[in-house]
Formats: C-alpha cells, sequence, structure tokens
C-alpha cells in the first residue's frame, strides 16, 4: 500500500449570483482514503465558505446525493487551509457554497489518496 501523487484543481471559483460550485469527482477503490485540503485563494472576502461532501454510487450517469455525507463551515478569519479525509465512499465530490452573494470566492482543492496498491 502507498500514497498517491497529489492531485490539484485550481481556482475553484465559488461567485455570484449562484454561490455554488462542484470539484471533480474522485473515486475511490475499496479500503483507499483520500485526504483532502481546501485552500481559500482569496483576499478580502467576508462571506463563509460552506464545504459539503456529496456521494454517488453511480459510475457513469452520476445521481448525487440531495444531503451530504459531511459539512464544514470555513470563515475567512478562520485561516486558509482545511484538511480532512473521506473514507469508505465509491465516489465523491464537493459541493461549494458561499454564506452570502456578495463575494466571490476562490479555493484549491488537492487530494491525495491511502491505500492503493502499487
Amino acid at each position: 500500500m502507498a500514497w498517491s501523487a497529489k492531485t490539484t484543481q485550481s481556482s475553484v471559483s465559488i461567485g455570484t449570483p449562484t454561490g455554488t460550485a462542484t470539484t471533480n469527482s474522485v473515486t475511490l477503490s475499496p479500503n483507499e482514503s483520500a485526504d483532502i485540503q481546501i485552500e481559500r485563494t482569496d483576499v478580502g472576502t467576508t462571506d463563509d465558505l460552506i464545504v459539503q461532501v456529496q456521494s454517488t454510487l453511480d459510475d457513469t450517469s452520476e445521481t448525487w446525493d440531495d444531503h451530504p455525507m459531511g459539512q464544514f463551515r470555513m470563515n475567512p478569519s478562520d485561516g486558509g487551509a482545511l484538511s480532512f479525509t473521506v473514507s469508505r465512499l465509491y465516489k465523491f465530490r464537493l459541493k461549494l457554497d458561499g454564506s452570502g452573494v456578495t463575494d466571490t470566492i476562490v479555493i484549491d482543492f488537492s487530494y491525495r489518496k491511502d491505500g492503493i496498491s502499487l
């Protein structure tokens, strides 16, 4: 078992007026987990970032959960990075929302899988 290479999706923008974005989906094999890091790269915003972990059992015609399996809230004054682990899901993505409609929030989404077979 080993760590995978770090994968990054840069400059994901959560802007006005919709205030919602999603990251690329990540598929896990059995016994894999993904260490996730969200880093806010915007400056001077006042809106909180709401991060929701959504999952699906579908491979191609994805039907994403209406209710997230986990949720985090990042206040801009709390600092710029949030890390957590996702495991035991077939496929997941992050749904990103802003708490208001006045700011554009920009993040970098990175993950590294653990438990992969080389």
